[in-house]
């Protein structure tokens, strides 16, 4: 999904959900395209949740 769409699913901003990728949030860029995939970003939301 788009990083819009992938901030929006988790419920942050994308000024949040930036710092996520600043925190190993694994993104594919190719071209300029950037997405993430729905699986990585539930680990990653369950991995950092207290």
């Amino acid at each position: 999904m788009d990083l819009k769409t992938a901030a929006k699913y988790v419920g942050v901003s994308q000024g949040t959900f930036y710092n996520f990728r600043l925190h190993g949030l694994k993104v594919t860029e190719i071209d300029n395209v950037k997405r993430v995939n729905k699986t990585e970003l539930d680990h990653f939301m369950k991995k950092h949740s207290k």
